[in-house]
């Protein structure tokens, strides 16, 4: 027996759904494992708007008891009475309609950014999918969630981020250096009061409040976070909160300011729900169907009050058990309306497609076009929709019912004995045909139930059985038809045989139930209600046969199963003294009864009950939730209860006690598991499963036909429950500390058989796995319970009983596989495989001897001996490396190396090989040369050895050829040469030839000097070592920026020269002119342009000039002269002149003016 558990949320979006996801291990026979510590919750989760919210909302995170709405500037918490919700659960009246308090209030980021970037980050990977309401607009598919959600920018220099630490949420202020904590202010609006006691923040609402902790704010100094002093700061007006920092802090540096929200009040699931229904898919997923309580966006904040049924919606999670934690949730998705809605039954049609049956009494449930019914006609219709397998889309949905309710029942504090168990309420089943037509069992209370062909067209009595075919498309009824007599009646299980004849099966209060003539009870047996069968034929207008069930007492007939044959079973409730056939697996005084009746319900096969015994008035053990008959006919039975102490177990039980043995509650309990053999020989298995908490709010589970049930039941939550056992891959591994409760999701493998075995190198040895060729290995089965087949994989095979063996002669990997049947063919085999590993060595595995010359290398490589083998060569002379099965020799003589061969179980093998030396000398070409550019060098191969030579690359080579070549590249090369000795040796040596870089010159002078002056020459030259300057009148210098004085006028070409490297040279040249020095003695100044002016030739530069008249007195001075006294205005005479250059030269002399 194998279990697979999720103990779960019907996905995050539901709040805190405890999901564990089981993977399939074999259970064995022990008590529950007692837990120490609650496990780490699934973290709070930020959920984007994809349009199913109202627009203002940017993301949403389900939290304790409410929803925190995140908005451009804005934060709207609405929180709902959590204990109401559970006291409602609880209470007699479970499910009658009331109202719930809520409160909503406001955070508004005063004086923020409103353009701020509010992003979600670190994306879970978790979508959801949201079909509430009849506007598609507001449907989403996809929508992805996150682990943060950042204000970018919130206030200059400060980010506001959300997150999850310690299963608390968070929120951080992240001020970068320089930013204002002062700019920082929350105003709350909508809630009752807003007080800060012992430096904590409350928020005062009418359902509860919420702690702000004390602020934490820090700074990071390097590794360390130091705590900066916080507090909040309440305004007068007692509603704006910031932040004051008494001691100060280092505004160079980064700080954050981090208050902790606690909901200490509300002791819920981050979002309460309840389980109903449970189904599954050829590939083994498991479907989860409940319904989640959350709260909407509100129209205004502060108190006011939502129906009871507005807030759940139903959820449906599709998880993989084979995957583990959030790889194991598929998909999850809201499908809801404004009112309630309750998931009755699930199905997984041919297509893949979920089929939902259930009921709403929302207005504006979604449906799709081309639906049989889009409008509500009643207090309460009957709901089909189809999901796609992604559960990303609406394949179809529709309304069912007439004007008044359909497909509910009465809740039994109302007096309604139908509804015996909690969640009777919303029994019924659906079922398809192999087109994917669509079948439903459920009841009715209106007398315009729509009936298509049936063959009851009327409501007999207050309350009628319905049963319709609907087409897959569910766009039309294909038939219709009430059932039931003038009282009270119900219909809870469907099946159809090989033709689609339908059986449907519930409860009556009726003495003129139709159909019963010719039956096998063709009267009503007593007491307060009787069970009943009834077939139908495939084309819904002829009940062709009915039977009751029951004792006179009360009896209730839940299930309905056929087996290969055709032949009819029933498993109820009684309060009587039902029949039990002799000779039939049976606890005497039990409650709870197996019938098998003929598929013409004329005649019983046989009967029994199964329960504690301990019979006490009308109280029943457990209240049924799944049922089967395999194909074999063996029966699996579920159910859960709180008076369910001394339930048949067996010794493989995964639990083998209630956790609620004493009935403390008569919905919480424990749920219990039966399987019996076939015609009820013997009971095969027995377990419970539990926390003393479990029970179903509505709705059945199923078996597959390989007895694997797919179970949800709703569990108690809080740190007062004990945890749902659970597995280390499931989705969610608690419920947190909660005071609500939370669906849990669990798949239970009954049937399955199972096989293991160990092999060893003896019959009843450990097991080993791996041995040295030949190999005798021997497998001894440990569990094998049917018909066994060995294939050893070396073509050997087996079917003998006990411990069996074989031979392995050669190396290699053999996967070993066991395969258990069943013998009457009604279980899927098991098969189980192992490898067996087989390692040697071949001789000579190293190879030949080898010849090498010397200064070369050679690779030795053994042969792979298989995996897990590890070698080692010895000595390590010469080796690069001394393991693995290649390494490379480069011996200075000849050496003998041995290799060895290790498997993992000890095994050695060993092989040497010799390498043997050729001395042919090594040649070299000496150090890396530079040259000049241009220059040439020679390359010799030293020393002389006989042979040829090959020099390469060519470029810039003499010669390609002989010992020595000359060399002359352009750019840097490295030569190679390859000798090839007489001997057949061969070498190679390498030499780098590299080109000094040359320098970049350059130098500047004025062009124009005068003689006997000194010329300055600027040399901006860059790499070289020193210089050589020719003046070009014969002298030179060595000094790198020299002076030099010219004696006489003219040209001169002026070079320099610069040396480099090795003796390397570079020069440049340009012209210099060197004139006399020349002070006019006369001017014409009468506008012909020739000597029109006084222009002294005595310094490259500005003079001083001062002139004089012939009596002495200055008419002229400039201090910055370089020509132009003297014009046409100038008098003619004799003037004196004074020059004085920036160097101190000066010059006196007369000037004569003519015209």
């Amino acid at each position: 027996m194998r279990i697979s558990t999720l103990v779960g949320r019907a996905g995050w979006l539901v709040g805190l759904l405890l999901a564990s996801l089981f993977q399939e291990v074999p259970a064995v026979a022990q008590t529950a494992a007692k837990v120490v510590g609650p496990p780490p919750s699934r973290p709070f989760q930020f959920v984007a708007n994809r349009n199913q919210w109202d627009k203002p909302v940017l993301f949403a995170a389900d939290v304790p008891g409410g929803r925190l709405f995140m908005e451009q500037g804005r934060l709207t918490q609405v929180l709902y009475d959590v204990k109401a919700v559970a006291a409602h659960h609880e209470s007699a009246a479970a499910h009658a309609e009331q109202r719930i308090k809520a409160h909503a209030y406001s955070v508004t980021f005063e004086g923020a950014n409103q353009a701020a970037l509010v992003q979600g980050e670190a994306a879970t990977g978790d979508v959801t999918n949201y079909f509430i309401g009849n506007d598609p607009q507001h449907w989403a598919s996809q929508v992805p969630s996150y682990g943060e959600v950042r204000y970018q920018e919130l206030y200059k220099g400060t980010n506001l981020r959300f997150y999850t630490h310690k299963n608390t949420l968070e929120y951080d202020f992240e001020l970068a250096p320089a930013a204002d904590p002062r700019l920082i202010r929350l105003r709350y609006d909508g809630q009752q009061q807003v007080r800060v006691v012992d430096g904590a923040l409350h928020i005062i609402t009418s359902v509860g409040e919420v702690l702000e902790q004390r602020p934490y704010a820090y700074q990071k100094i390097g590794d360390r976070s130091v705590p900066v002093a916080c507090e909040y700061a309440l305004d007068p007006n007692g509603s704006t909160v910031s932040f004051r920092l008494p001691k100060g802090y280092n505004s160079a540096l980064p700080l954050v300011i981090d208050p902790v929200l606690v909901y200490s009040t509300y002791s819920g699931s981050v979002a309460t729900n309840w389980g109903y229904s449970a189904t599954y898919d050829d590939q083994g997923n498991l479907y989860c169907g409940s319904v989640a309580f959350s709260i909407g966006y509100p129209t205004s904040v502060g108190a006011y009050s939502v129906m009871f049924s507005g807030l759940r919606d139903i959820t449906i999670t599709k998880f993989d058990p084979k995957a583990s934690g959030a790889a194991s949730r598929v998909y999850s998705t809201y499908l809801g309306g404004s009112g309630e809605e309750h998931p009755h039954s699930l199905l997984v049609d041919h297509a893949g497609n979920l089929l939902i049956y259930g009921s709403t009494s929302s207005n504006n449930f979604p449906t799709t076009a081309g639906a049989y019914s889009r409008v509500l006609k009643g207090d309460a219709d009957i709901i089909v929709t189809k999901l796609n397998p992604t559960g990303t889309a609406l394949v179809a949905s529709t309304y069912l019912g007439g004007s008044s309710t359909d497909g509910q029942l009465p809740d039994y504090s109302f007096g309604n004995v139908l509804s015996r168990n909690f969640g009777d309420s919303f029994r019924g089943d659906i079922t398809t045909d192999s087109q994917d037509n669509v079948y439903v069992a459920s009841s009715t209370i209106s007398a315009d139930f729509p009936v298509v062909g049936g063959f009851q067209t009327t409501l007999q009595g207050p309350r009628d059985a319905v049963v319709l075919k609907l087409a897959s498309s569910l766009g039309a009824i294909e038939w219709s038809t009430f059932l039931g007599g003038t009282s009270q009646d119900a219909a809870y299980s469907i099946q159809l045989d090989g033709n689609n004849n339908v059986f449907v099966s519930g409860g009556t209060t009726s003495t003129n139930f139709p159909g019963v003539t010719n039956g096998y009870k063709a009267v009503y047996q007593g007491g307060s209600t009787d069970g009943f069968v009834a077939r139908i034929t495939a084309n819904g207008r002829t009940l062709t046969q009915a039977t009751y069930l029951g004792t006179n007492d009360y009896d209730q007939a839940y299930f309905v199963q056929l087996d290969r044959q055709g032949e009819v079973y029933v498993y109820g409730q009684t309060s009587g003294a039902y029949p039990v056939t002799p000779g039939l697996y049976v606890n005497p005084n039990s409650r709870q009864f197996i019938h098998k009746l003929s598929p013409e319900l004329t005649a019983s096969r046989f009967s029994t009950v199964i329960g504690n015994g301990n019979a006490s008035g009308s109280l029943t053990n457990i209240s049924p939730t799944a049922f089967l008959v395999n194909d074999c006919g063996q029966i699996l039975l579920s159910g859960y209860g709180a008076y369910i102490s001394d339930m048949p177990t067996t010794p493989d039980a995964i639990q083998l006690k209630p956790t609620n043995p004493s009935g403390s509650s008569s919905v919480n309990g424990d749920f219990y598991l039966m399987q019996l053999s076939a015609d009820v020989k013997q009971l095969l298995y027995g377990t419970y499963f539990g926390n003393g908490t479990l029970h179903v709010d509505g709705g059945a589970s199923r078996f597959d036909k390989r007895g694997v049930i797919y179970q949800t039941v709703c569990s108690g939550t809080g740190s007062f429950y004990p945890l749902v056992p659970v597995t280390p891959n499931a989705w969610a591994t608690t419920y947190g500390n909660t005071a609500g409760r939370n669906a849990v999701a669990f798949k239970l493998d009954v049937l399955q058989l199972s096989a293991d075995f160990v092999s060893s190198t003896t019959p009843a040895g450990p097991r080993v796995t791996s041995g040295c060729a030949p190999l005798r290995m021997y497998f001894r089965p440990t569990t094998a319970s049917g018909g066994v087949s060995w294939d050893f994989g070396n073509g050997q095979t087996s079917t003998a009983t006990g411990t069996v063996s074989t031979l392995y002669t050669t190396p290699g990997s053999y996967p070993v596989r066991l395969t258990v049947t069943d013998p009457n063919g009604c279980l899927q085999s098991a098969t189980i495989v192992d490898t067996i590993k087989v390692y040697g060595l071949p001789r000579s595995a190293a190879g030949a001897d080898q010849l090498i010359c010397a200064g070369s290398t050679t690779t030795l490589t053994v042969a792979d001996a298989g995996p897990g083998v590890t070698y080692s060569w010895a000595p390590a002379t010469g080796l690069n490396t001394t393991t693995g099965r290649t390494v490379i020799a480069s011996p200075s003589a000849t050496t003998t190396y041995i290799v060895t061969a290790t498997v993992p179980n000890g095994c050695i093998n060993k092989d040497t090989v010799v390498v043997r030396l050729d001395p042919t000398a090594q040649i070299s070409l000496g150090p890396t040369r530079t040259i000049c550019p241009d220059a040439s060098v020679t390359l010799s191969v030293s020393p002389t050895i006989a042979g040829t030579f090959t020099w390469s690359p060519a470029t810039g080579l003499n010669t390609t050829s002989g010992p020595s070549v000359i060399a002359s590249p352009k750019v840097p090369t490295q030569y190679t040469v390859r000798a090839n000795a007489t001997n057949g040796c061969t070498n190679e040596a390498r030499v780098q030839v590299l080109i000094y870089a040359q320098p970049n010159l350059a130098f500047s002078n004025l062009p124009l000097e005068y003689v006997n002056r000194d010329v300055r020459f600027l040399n901006t030259s860059q790499g070289a070592t020193s210089y050589l300057w020719d003046f070009g009148d014969g002298q030179n210098s060595s000094d790198a920026s020299p002076t030099h004085r010219y004696a006489n006028p003219g040209t001169y070409a002026i070079k320099m020269t610069a040396f480099y490297g090795n003796g390397c040279q570079k020069e440049i040249a340009q012209s210099i002119t060197i004139r006399d020095v020349f002070v006019p003695n006369i001017i014409t100044p009468n506008d012909d342009g020739l000597n029109d002016h006084f222009v002294p030739q005595v310094s490259t530069q500005p003079v001083l000039l001062k002139m004089y008249n012939r009596w002495g007195k200055q008419v002229f001075e400039n201090a910055n002269y370089t020509g132009g006294w003297g014009d046409s205005t100038t008098p003619v005479g004799t003037y004196y002149y004074q020059i004085l250059t920036k160097t101190g030269e000066s010059w006196k002399g007369w000037l004569q003016v003519n015209r």
